[in-house]
């Protein structure tokens, strides 16, 4: 190799060197800067909610039943008429205490109620005219037509019919929770 040759390599080991130092700390302060601009947002929120919902209701009326077989004829009636001045009371905060109060305890599985405070007076005047009646019938022969003279069971007619008086407290309670979280990159 001649000596000029050997010049040449020689400046261009040089030249290629501290180019390669040079690219080596631009990349390094490059990667340095992109590292010290990112930037991340995060947002997480939690909640939970409780509700809990007291209904007392009273009703009055009349109930019928019937059971009976193909070769029996049914009938009831009822009629039940409440004076005016009969009286239903509920009411919340009432009593003793003069407030509603109440105690939840709520477990993974099961839950309990202790209320006071809740208060009810019903005072029904049954008036004239009220009646209840009922009546069976086992039907024979000409009487029997259709599904009833085809029938071979036993006879068999069941009827029922009366007052009744329903009072009904219901106590609805849940709960739920939220957990949401939100990450941004940029």
């Amino acid at each position: 190799m001649d000596l000029l040759s050997m010049a040449v390599k020689s400046i261009l080991t040089r030249f290629l060197k501290k180019t390669v130092r040079k690219l080596a700390f631009v990349f390094a302060i490059t990667s340095i800067t992109s590292i010290a601009n990112a930037q991340v947002t995060s947002n997480m929120g939690t909640g939970t909610s409780a509700r809990t919902q007291i209904t007392l209701s009273n009703t009055m009326g009349v109930y019928t039943q019937l059971d009976a077989s193909p070769n029996v004829q049914t009938s009831v009636s009822a009629n039940l008429n409440i004076e005016s001045g009969s009286t239903i009371q509920d009411s919340f905060g009432q009593g003793d205490q003069g407030a509603l109060k109440g105690t939840i305890s709520i477990t993974p599985t099961s839950s309990n109620i202790d209320i006071q405070g809740l208060s009810t007076k019903n005072n029904y005047i049954v008036g004239a005219g009220t009646q209840f009646g009922s009546e069976t019938k086992t039907l024979h022969g000409n009487d029997c037509s259709g599904a009833c003279a085809q029938y071979t069971g036993p006879t068999r007619g069941n009827v029922g019919v009366g007052m009744i008086h329903n009072m009904s407290l219901t106590v609805d309670q849940s709960t739920s929770s939220f957990s949401n979280s939100f990450s941004q990159n940029f």
